[in-house]
């Protein structure tokens, strides 16, 4: 399931939320990262239409979300997390280390 919810007609926040397995840990420093993350792991999975079996978020539209936003924030949670995270990106797509902290959430993402 895919939430969507716009604060003063998404002109402030266009916050986008799933239900899907969340970001690994080792994944997370990476998720608005340039050219870091992709469900498209070579060229012919392109026409591979049992390939993009899932939704979820791609880190080619995070990194381009990065780039027009003040600051992109992602809470994520996968099911072997006791907690989730919030982390917040930089413009550059680079993961602001001093601002990630835990919150309570449910197994999944949401972008902001």
């Amino acid at each position: 399931t895919i939430n969507i919810r716009l604060f003063k007609q998404g002109a402030e926040i266009l916050e986008v939320s799933d239900d899907g397995s969340g970001v690994p840990l080792t994944s997370r420093p990476f998720i608005a990262a340039k050219h870091a993350t992709s469900k498209i792991r070579k060229f012919e999975d392109i026409y591979d239409q049992n390939r993009a079996t899932t939704l979820g978020f791609r880190g080619e539209a995070l990194f381009c979300l990065a780039n027009i936003s003040r600051n992109l924030i992602v809470a994520t949670r996968t099911a072997t997390d006791a907690l989730g995270q919030k982390l917040e990106f930089r413009q550059d797509g680079h993961m602001d280390t001093d601002a990630i902290c835990e919150i309570p959430r449910k197994v999944g993402t949401t972008v902001a």
